[in-house]
């Protein structure tokens, strides 16, 4: 019995211990927000291990943004309406899968691929989920199934 009580304990306690909701993030990462995005509305930060998330409205979009423990800026994810993605990445969205279209982001990354669009699939009467990762110009990256 103490086995089944002692388990979702050291559970909850790695989950908190890996994603703290923090009120405020370290002043270097303060100030690189925002600079980067003035304005912004119902911010909440979130510590995730070695970086600083934030969730925020900025230009009337929802947004998540990570950053380094120095301030620096890792990237940006912006969830945007079926009528802001661009027709090549549609396009290829809809032909990959006939499984309806439930959500989009648009990914700015420092580094790397730096900048791609999330689509996420979903099936009426399944629990299974699709994802897709692809580039402006149409050309798919990666299937996440």
């Amino acid at each position: 019995m103490k086995k089944i009580l002692i388990t979702p304990l050291l559970l909850t306690l790695a989950l908190a211990i890996s994603c703290d909701d923090v009120h405020k993030a370290p002043n270097k990462v303060q100030d690189t927000f925002e600079t980067m995005f003035p304005g912004s509305t119902r911010v909440e930060w979130e510590k995730e291990l070695s970086v600083y998330k934030v969730e925020f409205i900025h230009d009337e979009h929802e947004k998540d943004a990570w950053f380094s423990r120095g301030g620096n800026w890792i990237q940006t994810r912006t969830s945007i309406l079926l009528s802001e993605v661009p027709d090549a990445v549609l396009a290829a969205a809809r032909e990959y899968s006939d499984w309806d279209i439930d959500d989009v982001e648009y990914c700015e990354k420092a580094e790397g691929v730096q900048e791609y669009y999330i689509v996420e699939y979903d099936k009426e009467y399944s629990e299974k989920e699709k994802t897709l990762r692809i580039l402006p110009d149409g050309t798919i990256l990666k299937a996440l199934l």
